[in-house]
C-alpha cells in the first residue's frame, strides 16, 4: 500500500482499493486502521479527481466498522490529518468547506466523548491551508476564525490544535491569496505578525515567527 501511496501510477488508487477489499473477504486477516490509513494515505498522494470525498468516505467506512465492533478499525487524529489534508491539496470545489466541517465534527465528537479525536494543529492547520487555496475574502475571515480559535484552545487549555508558527503562517500565506487589495492584505498580514509575537512574548515560543513567515508577508503585499 506504501509502495502504491508513493507510485505515479494513475490506477494506484485503483489497485490500493482492491487490496483493501481483498482483505475485508479474508478469513484469516482482518483489517485494520493502518489499511485504511494506508488507503487514505494513496488517495491523498496521488491526487485523484474526487480525492477528498473518497477519503471522506474511508473515514466514513472505518467509523462505521468500529461502532459495529471491530475494535481495530477507529480513525485516531492522524486519519483525519489526512483527510484534511487532502482538502488542502485539492482544487475541488467545496474541498474548504468540506474541510471545515470534518474539523467541526471533530471537535464536537470530542464534546460527546470520543476523548481520542482531538482537533490537532496539524487539523488546523491543513483546514487553513485549504481556505488558502480557496482564495476569497470569506477564506481569510474563516481562517482568521479558525486562528482565534486555536488561541482559544492555548488560553483555556484545550486539547485541540494550538497555534504553532505554521498554523499562523497558513493564514497568512490565506491573506496572500485572497482578493483583498494590497493595503487591506498589508494590515492584516501585519496583525497576524503581531499576534505571534504577543504570543511568544507571552511564553508559547511555538508561535515565534519564522523566515517563513516574514517572506510569506513580503510575497503577499
Amino acid at each position: 500500500m506504501n509502495a502504491l501511496a508513493k507510485s505515479e501510477a494513475e490506477d494506484s488508487v485503483e489497485q490500493a482499493q482492491m487490496i483493501v477489499r481483498n482483505v475485508e473477504e479474508l478469513d484469516y486477516v482482518s483489517p485494520n486502521s493502518v489499511l485504511y490509513n494506508s488507503l487514505i494515505d494513496c488517495i491523498t498522494k496521488n491526487g485523484v479527481l474526487n480525492a477528498p470525498s473518497q477519503a471522506e468516505d474511508v473515514l466514513a467506512k472505518m467509523r462505521q466498522m468500529h461502532n459495529e465492533g471491530h475494535s481495530d478499525v477507529r480513525p485516531n487524529p492522524y486519519a483525519y490529518s489526512m483527510v484534511l489534508t487532502c482538502c488542502a491539496r485539492s482544487q475541488d470545489k467545496g474541498a474548504a468547506e468540506r474541510a471545515d466541517r470534518i474539523l467541526m465534527n471533530m471537535e464536537q465528537m470530542y464534546e460527546e466523548g470520543h476523548s481520542d479525536v482531538i482537533a490537532n494543529d496539524r487539523c488546523y492547520s491543513a483546514v487553513i491551508t485549504a481556505w488558502a487555496r480557496n482564495g476569497s475574502v470569506k477564506a481569510v475571515q474563516r481562517s482568521l476564525d479558525l486562528l482565534d480559535r486555536m488561541e482559544h484552545n492555548l488560553k483555556e487549555d484545550k486539547p485541540h490544535g494550538r497555534p504553532n508558527a505554521h498554523c499562523y503562517n497558513a493564514c497568512i500565506h490565506a491573506v496572500a491569496k485572497s482578493d483583498l487589495s494590497g493595503s487591506q492584505k498589508a494590515r492584516k498580514c501585519q496583525e497576524i505578525l503581531q499576534r505571534m509575537i504577543d504570543q511568544k512574548e507571552k511564553g508559547f515560543h511555538e508561535s515565534a515567527p519564522t523566515l517563513v513567515t516574514y517572506s510569506t508577508i513580503l510575497n503577499g503585499k
